[in-house]
């Protein structure tokens, strides 16, 4: 490993350019290519912008005592792979020398000949970019990713080519991990470079005296956003070292960008360089189009999670390159997520999810195994507390343990816990919480479906259940038979066929019996969200079942799939409940399964209606329909159920006090259908829990009323044993 203290600037040296002219003129001719064309070291290749960030770009920093001083970027270990990815979506195509080459004509599986064509342009030969395309021999290179190329360590393969059409680039982290401060590196660097990369032919272009011009675009939907960022560049852009005052003779710092306009707020427009580059700056508010002018080659759009109208905005900003014959504006987004809000984190998160949709770069979800997202910086890398070393290499296990403890430490207050997640997110999807609905603790929620996902402390979990169906043996007693079928673990089910839909029985844990083999009865207990219809085909309803144990209060069994014969799923619930000893809360309105149960002469498993939701109009009649489960119509009686669930997401663990009862959720398509359920979704999970935890709530209430009933008859007895005493003395 090379150390970042290689590439950093001891000190800069004091020449007087007036008495060594060109000793001076050398020396900051070297800073220069620098920054314009990055430095190699020991085989490895520091970008321009970091190398110019490390090195010249003054921030306000932190110190021990709390103070600030202005200070150099630092160098941490997630740096690298930002600033690599910054070239690559600015076009890099490979290494003037090198044997590989990262241009993406080499995909498009054309000919020799016809990529020769592709290096002309009216009728003259680009002889850099068909040196990019093949070697001196003829034969053409062989295709390697930009990232590959720009990580590998390679030694005298020349300076860096540009050669692809830009792309766009759009990351989510942690508040704090310094992404301001990067954008205000880009821009800073976009401007003293004037957008170029070769610095021989800045030289050239500077001799002919062709002008030579960056466009700078810093935007937000706010104006503190933009601001923010303003206020970094126009910092450091004042700082720069090489100014040198001799007798009554002064010169600026070569690094100097003289310019016209004012910072001052009330200038809506920008400032104007005289190189000819521009940075200009733009407040969204409710204007789609206030973006349009100018034609950047560097657009930044701050908190773009809090931008209205994001996609008309980048359709927009997009449209300045139609015409021309590559692109090279580079759209780059950041967001926190402690910003991500209101309706507008609906259309950040569908961009995230879908990079590709805007041209951007997209990244394989090594978090959550969600496909293809835009880049993400956890709190666990971002955070400075984690960084250790000379290099600032994150310590990923004491991250870990931090973090984790500090959600611990809030998960008794939804929102405290919601509030940190949000703006100090794990994994992805962390940073939209609030975008997701507020009727259960999504936070909580996520967590535990990202602990049972891959690489989760309890992935292990959807391996131990058990997985198969209920059958009776030849001697009329309930067995579980294992199988090879799968359960569904999606929410929404996509692109489902029959076999998919049809689900599995999965028991999280067998039930618990006493010395003598025995399940004590009501320990379990169970609901069903039911169906009208045997065809599958029919509709998206899928019926569902869990068996809770109430003294654990875990759901130990969960069934939720689509049969083809509605009685196949009927007997499934009829086996379980056998197996369980357990009685079941369903939905009465759909009557299918009270006449399976009366044909199978089980009502008794059937739980009665709860006496609070007994419907006058409906006499409660025992052994009929109307004195069994719940009408699941009413908005009471959803409320209800929401409020019960909720109530026993956040119960404390009864086996382990430092958990609750959300962190024994193993249903991964559950956690979704909570995460996601807003009223108006088709979550047949959820409309089972409603039943289950009405079931669960009457039998409270019965316990209550029956240990009320001792006491009170205890009182009694005791008031009239007290009198008999007294008469009798």
């Amino acid at each position: 490993m090379i150390n970042n203290s290689e590439f950093l600037l001891k000190s800069i040296e004091d020449i007087n350019p007036f008495l060594n002219e060109y000793e001076y003129i050398d020396y900051w001719k070297s800073i220069k290519r620098r920054i314009f064309e990055g430095e190699r070291i020991g085989g490895k290749w520091m970008p321009g912008p970091l190398w110019y960030g490390c090195n010249f770009h003054k921030i306000p920093l932190e110190e021990d005592e709390g103070n600030q001083s202005y200070g150099n970027v630092f160098v941490r270990d997630i740096d690298w792979p930002i600033y690599y990815y910054y070239e690559e979506a600015r076009g890099f195509s490979g290494f003037t020398h090198s044997t590989k080459s990262s241009n993406r004509l080499l995909l498009e599986g054309l000919t020799d000949e016809e990529l020769v064509e592709k290096c002309s342009f009216r009728g003259i030969l680009n002889k850099k970019l068909y040196d990019n395309l093949f070697l001196p021999t003829g034969q053409r290179k062989e295709y390697v990713s930009a990232n590959e190329e720009l990580n590998r360590t390679q030694s005298d393969c020349g300076k860096a080519v540009y050669y692809n059409s830009a792309k766009n680039f759009m990351t989510m982290g942690s508040r704090g991990w310094g992404k301001t401060v990067i954008a205000s590196v880009l821009c800073n660097h976009n401007i003293i470079t004037d957008g170029m990369t070769d610095y021989d032919l800045y030289l050239e272009n500077l001799s002919a005296k062709k002008v030579m011009r960056s466009t700078t675009l810093v935007s937000s939907q706010e104006t503190k956003y933009v601001s923010q960022i303003k206020d970094y560049i126009k910092a450091a852009l004042e700082q720069y070292p090489g100014m040198y005052v001799y007798g009554e003779q002064s010169k600026p710092s070569p690094l100097e960008k003289g310019y016209l306009g004012s910072w001052d707020k009330n200038n809506e427009s920008g400032i104007k360089f005289n190189s000819g580059s521009s940075l200009i700056w733009r407040v969204f508010g409710d204007n789609s189009f206030s973006a349009n002018s100018g034609r950047p080659n560097l657009s930044i759009i701050d908190e773009f999670a809090f931008v209205r109208n994001i996609k008309d905005i980048l359709s927009s900003i997009e449209g300045a390159d139609a015409s021309k014959r590559r692109k090279n504006n580079v759209i780059w987004m950041q967001a926190t997520g402690g910003y991500a809000k209101g309706d507008t984190v609906r259309y950040a998160e569908s961009l995230y999810y879908n990079p590709d949709a805007f041209n951007f770069m997209s990244f394989e979800d090594e978090w959550e195994g969600r496909g293809k997202i835009g880049h993400f910086t956890s709190v666990l890398q971002g955070s400075m507390a984690y960084k250790k070393g000379e290099n600032l290499i994150t310590d990923l296990d004491l991250a870990s343990k931090t973090e984790h403890r500090k959600r611990a430490d809030k998960k008794g207050d939804r929102d405290a816990l919601q509030g940190y997640i949000v703006n100090h997110p794990i994994v992805p999807s962390e940073c939209f919480l609030l975008g997701d609905n507020n009727i259960f603790p999504s936070t909580a929620l996520k967590e535990q479906y990202a602990a049972l996902m891959e690489g989760g402390v309890s992935h292990h979990k959807l391996d131990l259940s058990f997985k198969g169906y209920f059958k009776k043996n030849v001697e009329g007693n309930i067995e579980f038979e294992i199988t090879n079928d799968n359960p569904i673990r999606e929410y929404p089910l996509i692109n489902s066929n029959e076999y998919k839909r049809k689900g599995v029985f999965e028991l999280f844990q067998k039930p618990i019996t006493d010395v003598n083999g025995v399940i004590k009865k009501g320990r379990y207990i169970a609901s069903a969200d039911v169906v009208r219809n045997d065809d599958p085909g029919q509709s998206e309803s899928l019926p569902s079942l869990f068996i809770l144990d109430r003294n654990t209060r875990q759901i130990v069994a969960e069934y939720t799939g689509r049969t083809n014969n509605t009685k196949d799923f009927y007997e499934q619930v009829l086996y379980s409940l056998l197996y369980y000893n357990a009685t079941i809360m369903y939905e009465q309105n759909i009557k299918d399964m009270f006449t399976y149960f009366d044909q199978r002469k089980c009502l008794h498993l059937l739980a009665d209606t709860p006496y609070q939701l007994r419907n006058k109009e409906a006499p409660f009649i025992e052994n009929m329909n109307t004195s069994k489960g719940i009408n699941n119509q009413g908005r009471a009686i959803i409320e209800g159920g929401l409020k019960y669930i909720n109530s026993w997401l956040m119960e404390r663990s009864f086996v382990d006090n430092n958990k609750y009862q959300v962190d024994h959720i193993d249903s991964p398509a559950l956690l979704l259908e909570l995460i996601k359920y807003n009223g108006n979704n088709n979550c047949d999970r959820v409309s089972s829990l409603i039943m289950l935890f009405w079931y669960d709530e009457t039998m409270e209430q019965d316990r209550l009323k029956e240990s009320k009933q001792k006491r009170e008859d205890f009182t009694s007895a005791y008031l009239k044993y007290a009198q008999d005493r007294k008469m009798v003395s």
